[in-house]
């Protein structure tokens, strides 16, 4: 729940960056904010996401694999917006600046926002009920070790 708090902040962040850009023209603090939900999105979502692939999905296929592969396929559109707004922030970054540069950056911004949100959102109404609810003690005891154990380790 603390990754869906921040993470909805970054959202935030990114969706004000984005139109700040689009309204005032580029500027270096709303490109830092950029730069930091990217940081953001590639450690601790990163992070929490591998966490749901390695210990969460695999308990809740039995019970609910059309949501699990649902979710699967939401994420790789995610990952898939992310390595396209990482890689403008690259370019950018370097000076291989192009005259559709601003625009792609707000654009792709927008995109990998609303992916967030929209893949927040999943979590919070859709995988965390449905762990809940499907999830035996022990699955649930088991998951909650395996999560605790995992924060621990490197990403």
């Amino acid at each position: 729940m603390h990754d869906r708090d921040e993470g909805i902040q970054q959202v935030a962040k990114l969706q004000r960056s984005a139109e700040s850009i689009r309204l005032y023209g580029f500027f270096a603090e709303a490109f830092t904010a950029i730069v930091q939900v990217v940081e953001y999105v590639d450690t601790v979502l990163r992070k929490h996401d591998r966490i749901e692939e390695q210990y969460l999905f695999p308990l809740l296929e039995p019970y609910a694999g059309q949501s699990v592969r649902a979710m699967r396929e939401s994420r790789r559109e995610l990952w898939s917006a992310f390595t396209r707004l990482q890689e403008i922030v690259e370019e950018i970054e370097e000076s291989k600046v192009t005259g559709n540069s601003i625009h792609e950056l707000i654009e792709a911004s927008n995109d990998l926002a609303r992916l967030l949100s929209a893949n927040l959102e999943d979590d919070h109404s859709i995988l965390y009920p449905l762990s809940r609810q499907k999830l035996s003690p022990k699955e649930y005891a088991k998951l909650a070790t395996d999560i605790a154990n995992s924060i621990h380790q490197p990403a």
